[in-house]
């Protein structure tokens, strides 16, 4: 569910649109949804109905208008909460947007040359993203370190496909001192490692529990590996003559 919380100090009452619900009122609101909540476009949605989920007199009112996407890539369908109560100098009561539901967490896309090198990784750090969109920080920051330890493992078996069971064994520290040759990969990974360990230890090593360090290491130390990577592909492709 995402929420869509406006002060309704700020809202142009000139720009406020009025929607009839299944039984006939109609009620004055602030806007329509400006974003699916789906597929995350902007959009001037359709609207289809409305019920009434409680009104005051001269009190509180709470409305659910359901809209449609109007992408054909889309169409879905998805529900504008609305919150208010009875407004004296407009004689009715004025409604704002809460919430749009249902929500879908717009994911993080990657370089395809990382992507290609662990799929794990992608798929547990769009985990990670969900939960910590979710609001269950406690859970994304452990999902945050296991995608980077399948990132770096992953990468490290591609260097040398001969040691992967060695690799795959050895703690992720040691992986990252012995088997990354690169002083950029090396030089973020560890410092991610460092950060993403806090996130799954009973005692925390840094004073800051924020994940926006973390997941700004893991996307530099994303950023190098693909580097790395694009960078041996063209030598191979167009070697020196």
């Amino acid at each position: 569910m995402r929420r869509c919380v406006l002060d309704p100090a700020t809202v142009d009452l000139v720009l406020m649109v009025r929607y009839k619900t299944n039984d006939g009122d109609e009620w004055t609101c602030d806007e329509p949804p400006s974003k699916c909540p789906l597929c995350h476009h902007a959009i001037d949605p359709r609207y289809l109905t409305g019920v009434v989920r409680k009104s005051q007199p001269m009190g509180d009112a709470s409305i659910e208008l359901l809209f449609q996407c109007p992408r054909p890539a889309c169409l879905h369908a998805f529900i504008g909460r609305y919150e208010g109560r009875y407004d004296r100098s407009m004689n009715r009561a004025t409604l704002f947007l809460h919430a749009t539901t249902p929500y879908t967490v717009p994911l993080a896309s990657h370089p395809e040359e990382v992507a290609a090198i662990s799929r794990q990784f992608v798929e547990i750090y769009g985990e990670a993203t969900i939960a910590e969109e979710r609001g269950l920080k406690q859970v994304a920051g452990c999902g945050y370190r296991k995608a980077l330890e399948f990132l770096v493992k992953d990468f490290c078996v591609s260097e040398k496909p001969d040691e992967a069971d060695d690799i795959k064994k050895q703690r992720l520290g040691d992986v990252i001192q012995e088997r990354i040759a690169d002083p950029n990969i090396k030089a973020m990974a560890k410092r991610a490692t460092w950060l993403g360990n806090d996130e799954s230890h009973y005692v925390r090593k840094w004073d800051d529990p924020d994940m926006t360090k973390l997941k700004q290491l893991i996307a530099l130390t994303v950023s190098w590996i693909n580097t790395h990577q694009l960078t041996k592909r063209y030598v191979k492709d167009i070697p020196d003559r």
